[in-house]
């Protein structure tokens, strides 16, 4: 500080003085720059970052952004003593809200600004109007197709929804929406479109016109893969109150070490009494997903298996020498050696679920995971360190579930370490063709290039079907009770698969389908049709040679009843489902891409994968994901501060008892708790010191309720003060307006 402050301030420092916050006020308030900067807050009251920028140098870009960012941070520092203002006192107040949906004029001249136009329709607007405010037109809401991102059309009416999409040139219209009415017109008249019930770009189907409906001021349902541009308003808080957590400085406490986030507290307002209830679980909830993926993703970018592998190996070298030794001894050590190789397949396929768990207590985000059962009990007079290693040893407990939330059953359109292609869940053993044979219909199938693609490509072909039965639930994490908790967030597990030629009405889902359509049906399909088959007669034999995939895997799992395959015989019936503790993880060795849906991919079978569309897979290295679909997210779990702070979040409302009130803002006082999601109750006549943040739910009912709101932070002489609200605007804006509420 004393070679920099005279480069912008031209002051000479006090060689004696050692405190940062002092060198910094008395060099600062020397700076014309600064000097500028209250000025212009005086002035102004409010004001937002971009305009502040503007005025203090003249130019507004990420360069100048940045610098104003920094100027305030420093002016917020800077004080002579503890107890005083900062130099320049104030308050940042960020504006957030969540996608509301986008709608187009069907006018194709549209008068609108030409860079928001689509081919073939008129300008994009947000949020939703039945009238284009350029040219009185009449509109339709654009959906997305959830699987390729593909947009249509949508015209809803009594929480129904038709889509269309504009007719090519080259194609017959056969129907016309009047772009005054947006009413089906005759024909020639208006603008010529065509009836959606499929994806036009990757085929998904999009006939069912009874999907959920989607709240953003008013229903927006769904159909089939189509979906509005909207988001919740919950995700919009998540978002919000987990960069801020990041963001806050440390709570200034000896203990603040032992402390969730290290004491980092965030103040959540909500007017509704549910949401503010709501609000706290969701907020740890959603939080604990994030860390849990980064520290699954950091320890696949640190550790390595090959020295556990080694042990193993040793281990059961020395006692099937023992074993040669005296044939004796084979009884006793059969059970021991039979379990060694078990493991030491599941870590040459990468690391069994023992040894990730393993991994996971290690990691030292286990002490920001909150247990919510043992949260129950904990008071601001424990002792911070005790409370935290009580805490992670009960987090420990959960670790076995945590994992399977992640890893047990994906869902491809929902992001996961293994749906963006940071982790693999691989099947120990299933490379041993003696276990699992070629089913006898390869040899039969009709062409010799058919029965040589589906050898070459067998072990890769059956692990990508048994990706499907995961998908499918039907896997076990050992027990009901433990599939039960695990369904939680509306997966279920558990199922089980029968074979598929079953008489009608069997309750078991169908390994080889009950329609075409169905995904592992249709996947082999297009196998057999890319290896030269007639697609007819390839819809035929796909059935027929799942069918005795899945005889081969009975066989398996009958011959290796202790693996990771289950099987049983129920009412004369064969069904088998997957045990999630006898997988195995790893970092995959190859990725695949597909252009067409965007979806990554561990596994390629000649190009295709089983999902609608994935038909075009490339294989990619990890360099190039980072501008693919989920390059943000695979940087975010790497590296991000933000999923390495704990966020405990908890309820404080007229609905709880006034003990459980006090306790829980006692916890959030000490630190112990680090965002309180409140209603009015703490509006009035409670003062938490060392506050800096505040996050509003929702936009206040009235000024003076977002000034008390606001005021709860900023009350020590903290420097600045940060409030969220969302929905709101967008746009960061800065107010004049310092420590304890006060105009300054």
């Amino acid at each position: 500080l004393r070679q920099l402050l005279p480069l912008m301030t031209g002051f000479l420092p006090d060689r004696s003085e050692q405190r940062p916050a002092v060198l910094l006020a008395e060099g600062l308030s020397h700076a014309p720059l600064v000097q500028n900067l209250a000025r212009i807050l005086w002035e102004k009251r409010r004001i937002r970052l971009d305009e502040l920028t503007s005025r203090l140098w003249g130019l507004h870009d990420a360069t100048t952004t940045k610098a104003t960012v920094t100027l305030l941070k420093l002016t917020a520092a800077a004080r002579l003593r503890a107890e005083d203002y900062p130099v320049v006192p104030h308050r940042l107040h960020a504006l957030v809200r969540s996608a509301d949906g986008l709608y187009a004029c069907l006018n194709p001249s549209c008068s609108g600004p030409q860079n928001q136009h689509i081919t073939g329709i008129g300008s994009v607007g947000a949020g939703w109007s039945d009238r284009c405010p350029h040219c009185a037109s009449a509109t339709a809401a654009l959906y997305r197709c959830t699987n390729c991102g593909e947009w249509v059309m949508a015209q809803i009416e009594n929480k129904r929804v038709r889509l269309w999409r504009p007719c090519r040139e080259d194609e017959v219209p056969k129907v016309y929406l009047h772009l005054l009415t947006g009413a089906l017109a005759g024909n020639g008249v208006g603008l010529p479109v065509a009836h959606v019930q499929e994806c036009p770009h990757c085929g998904e189907d999009a006939s069912d016109a009874d999907g959920d409906a989607i709240d953003s001021g008013f229903l927006w349902p769904t159909q089939g893969c189509f979906s509005p541009l909207v988001a919740s308003s919950s995700l919009a808080l998540s978002l919000t109150a987990e960069t801020a957590i990041a963001d806050i400085p440390d709570y200034p406490a000896a203990a603040s070490a032992f402390l969730p986030a290290g004491g980092r507290r965030l103040l959540a307002f909500s007017d509704s009494r549910g949401e503010a209830a709501r609000l706290g679980v969701r907020l740890t909830y959603q939080h604990e997903i994030q860390m849990v993926r980064a520290m699954l993703v950091r320890i696949a970018g640190e550790s390595s298996n090959m020295d556990a592998v080694a042990v193993l190996e040793e281990q059961l070298h020395n006692l099937e020498g023992m074993v040669a030794a005296n044939p004796a001894m084979r009884p006793a050590l059969q059970s021991a050696i039979a379990g060694l190789r078990t493991q030491l397949e599941g870590m040459k396929a990468g690391g069994t679920i023992e040894y990730w768990l393993e991994k996971l207590k290690e990691r030292p985000e286990c002490a920001q995971l909150l247990d919510p059962e043992s949260a129950e009990n904990h008071q601001s007079s424990d002792d911070p360190a005790q409370q935290q290693r009580t805490n992670r040893q009960s987090v420990e407990g959960r670790l076995p579930l945590l994992l399977a939330r992640e890893l047990a059953s994906p869902y491809r359109l929902r992001p996961s370490v293994e749906t963006i292609g940071m982790l693999e869940v691989t099947y120990p053993g299933c490379e041993d063709l003696a276990l699992f044979p070629l089913p006898p219909m390869v040899g039969k199938l009709p062409t010799v290039a058919a029965q040589k693609g589906i050898r070459e490509n067998w072990f890769p072909l059956l692990a990508a079907l048994l990706d499907t039965m995961r998908e499918d639930g039907a896997i076990t994490l050992g027990g009901d009770e433990q599939d039960e908790e695990f369904s939680r967030d509306g997966r279920r597990l558990g199922e089980w698969l029968c074979r598929g030629d079953e008489p009608p009405g069997t309750e078991y889902t169908r390994f080889s389908g009950a329609l075409p359509k169905q995904r592992r049906r249709r996947f082999m399909a297009q196998i057999l049709e890319k290896l030269g088959v007639e697609p007819k007669e390839a819809e035929e034999l796909a059935r027929e040679l799942l069918m005795e995939i899945f005889d081969t895997l009975c066989y398996a799992a009958q011959n290796r009843p202790d693996s990771w395959l289950e099987h049983q015989q129920v009412g004369g019936i064969n069904v088998l489902r997957l045990r999630f503790q006898k997988l195995a993880i790893r970092r995959p060795s190859k990725l695949y891409y597909s252009p067409r849906t965007g979806l990554i991919w561990q596994r390629s079978i000649l190009g295709l994968a089983p999902r609608t569309g994935c038909v075009d897979l490339v294989e990619v290295s990890e360099e190039k994901i980072p501008e693919l679909r989920h390059g943000r997210q695979r940087a975010e779990f790497e590296t991000s501060e933000v999923f390495s702070r704990a966020l405990w979040a908890e309820e404080h409302s007229a609905q709880l008892s006034a003990e459980e009130n006090r306790r829980l803002q006692d916890l959030f006082k000490a630190g112990m708790r680090n965002v309180l999601s409140s209603t009015t109750t703490m509006e009035l006549g409670i003062d938490i010191g060392g506050l800096s943040a505040v996050l509003m739910g929702n936009v206040p009912p009235g000024k003076a309720n977002y000034l008390q709101r606001a005021g709860r932070a900023g009350r020590r002489a903290d420097g600045s003060a940060a409030h969220g609200a969302t929905p709101g605007c967008s746009g960061p804006t800065c107010s004049a307006r310092g420590g304890r509420g006060r105009s300054t």
